[in-house]
């Protein structure tokens, strides 16, 4: 059974999406979207399925199988170093881990010596040698290039893969895990061109993963963010030649005939800003708030995309998010279905 989940290429670090080809994203969204199908027979069997507004789906709730789904981490020991918190990363990641025959070893930036100011580096290079890999939460993305590059030079007695989990430039896991949920939900990975994508708000980590995607799989893009709050000058300069990616400060041309509506919080994490800063974020956001207003320029079969955690009635009213059209809870249910694929291309 191993066999039908493995990709067809495998990776050494995973940082951003440039390190993976058209086609490795592709792999991944394929072998994520064989792990869903199993986990949804499992369900059906024991009727577990759920009402969703794309029932037609079969949106389900997880069901930890009686025995692992393959033996992939059989022996293996996956550590999770993280320095922010998280909720969906790490409950997902821990879930895919375990279901893979693996086990996770999380460590924080509070209950490690890291708390003591013990470089990362030396944390690392103590757990290579317990460890078959890293998924790391890093509140600098330039850590983990420096950790990359440590990691394959040779003052490093093993080479043990590195993949980005969240940084303040970067999210790859998260956009991942919203192409699966997309092609779950539209017909698969062959009906991308079609498709539109309105991204409305902080040019964040989660944008900047988006878009490097969308232009990887041809998915039409527009990005509109409010002066000085769009992606950095460097991914803008790199995409400004892009037949699908488009950059505006106009909400409303974002979310016409939009297939997806998508947003992330307007102070992500990380970000310092005291209550001043933040109401006055807040105004200068205001038009980019995904409502009822801008949802109705989007097709009529919209979905809405948002990576969570969500601040109902900042970067989106209660009535989106928790409307018929929400599809956030599905992209958090593709995020262990992602990580086993990613897991997959490692070993």
């Amino acid at each position: 059974m191993d066999e039908i989940f493995r990709t067809d290429f495998q990776f050494n670090n995973f940082l951003s999406l440039r390190d993976l080809s058209r086609d490795n994203i592709i792999s991944l969204i394929n072998t994520a979207l064989r792990y869903r199908h199993v986990q949804l027979k499992l369900n059906s069997q024991k009727q577990k399925l759920i009402s969703s507004p794309f029932s037609e789906h079969h949106s389900t709730t997880l069901i930890p199988p009686k025995r692992h789904l393959t033996n992939l981490l059989a022996g293996r020991s996956i550590a999770l170093l993280f320095e922010s918190p998280s909720t969906r990363t790490r409950s997902s990641l821990q879930l895919a881990i375990h279901e893979l025959g693996g086990h996770a070893l999380y460590l924080d930036a509070h209950q490690s010596q890291l708390s003591r100011n013990e470089s990362l580096l030396d944390t690392i290079r103590t757990l290579e040698r317990y460890c078959s890999s890293f998924f790391i939460r890093s509140t600098h993305h330039s850590k983990l290039t420096d950790l990359a590059l440590a990691n394959q030079s040779n003052n490093s007695s093993h080479c043990v893969p590195i993949i980005n989990a969240l940084s303040d430039a970067y999210h790859p896991c998260e956009a991942l895990a919203a192409f699966v949920t997309l092609a779950a939900l539209r017909g698969g990975v062959e009906n991308f061109k079609n498709l539109k994508i309105g991204y409305l708000g902080d040019g964040s980590n989660v944008a900047a993963s988006l878009a490097l995607g969308c232009e990887k799989l041809g998915i039409n893009l527009t990005l509109a963010s409010p002066p000085k709050h769009g992606l950095c000058d460097e991914i803008q300069k790199e995409l400004a030649g892009s037949r699908c990616i488009r950059f505006t400060q106009d909400p409303k041309e974002a979310s016409h005939q939009a297939d997806v509506l998508y947003t992330d919080t307007f102070v992500s994490i990380g970000k310092n800003v005291d209550a001043a800063q933040r109401e006055k974020l807040k105004q200068e956001f205001k038009p980019y708030q995904v409502s009822a207003e801008l949802a109705s320029l989007a097709k009529k079969d919209y979905l809405f995309f948002h990576c969570l955690p969500a601040y109902r009635g900042e970067e989106v009213s209660a009535d989106i998010i928790d409307g018929p059209r929400s599809a956030v809870f599905e992209i958090c249910e593709s995020r262990v279905y992602t990580y086993k694929a990613l897991l997959s291309s490692i070993f």
